[in-house]
């Protein structure tokens, strides 16, 4: 049976979702259609969130690059929107000091606030921590380098799950993003049920199988990342900057 394949190419990752579609060699009628519970939708809603950022932090990061965590010193906790008054200052300090280096600063940017004290998650290119920890000025700098996998996805979940009842936008972006590449396509056989990565890439744990609880149609899901050549190094340990 003809089934849709999409494909998103993102840094190291390739990412490939298989659904039917009733448009396509589908025998008989469909069910009735019934709109989705509120619970249902949501659900749906969250995987997409997390599946956009998961992309972006894939297709435009590196083994290295910086998770930070900005913090606010005890007693000096700002409003919701002080607090997006100073990432905004402390993200223009970055641009110039990355100019100053050479590099452009692209990010990704997430403030927490309703679960825990407010804080900024910060995703930025390595470089002179020195550089960083001159930046911000309202507490401390934790910074985590993001880990030899290549695949974030388990970063990606954890900012989405976060700011789940911040309600607006989850995250803010710089302008200069890699967007992932993603290709549609109708495949005109039935799907492999153990799929094969290609060369030089292998699976990322197990394909995800199952029925859509929106749409109702059957889908396999899975990711495949890019082996990692023998003289890439590890990134180690978690460290702390004060102000």
């Amino acid at each position: 049976m003809p089934y849709i394949q999409e494909t998103c190419r993102a840094g190291r990752t390739i990412e490939v979702r298989k659904y039917r579609s009733w448009r396509w060699g589908v025998r008989g009628s469909r069910e009735p259609w019934s709109a989705p519970t509120p619970e249902a939708q949501q659900r749906v809603n969250e995987a997409q969130a997390e599946t956009k950022l998961r992309r972006l932090l894939n297709a435009n990061f590196e083994t290295g690059d910086y998770h930070l965590v900005l913090t606010y010193r005890k007693g000096e906790a700002p409003t919701p929107e002080e607090a997006k008054e100073r990432l905004a200052a402390a993200i223009r300090k970055m641009r110039g000091a990355y100019r100053d280096e050479g590099n452009p600063l692209k990010y990704i940017s997430v403030t927490e606030y309703r679960k825990a004290r407010i804080h900024h998650h910060l995703i930025v290119p390595k470089t002179d921590l020195k550089l960083l920890t001159e930046c911000w000025e309202w507490g401390r700098i934790h910074v985590n380098p993001l880990d030899e996998s290549g695949q974030w996805g388990k970063l990606a979940s954890y900012l989405v799950k976060e700011t789940k009842s911040c309600g607006g936008k989850r995250w803010n972006e710089s302008r200069n993003l890699t967007r992932p590449e993603i290709k549609k396509e109708v495949i005109h056989r039935n799907w492999t049920r153990k799929p094969r990565p290609p060369a030089g890439y292998e699976l990322d744990g197990e394909p995800v199988e199952g029925i859509h609880e929106v749409t109702g149609a059957e889908y396999q899901y899975y990711i495949c990342v890019k082996k990692r050549s023998q003289e890439h190094g590890k990134c180690k340990g978690l460290r702390n900057l004060r102000e």
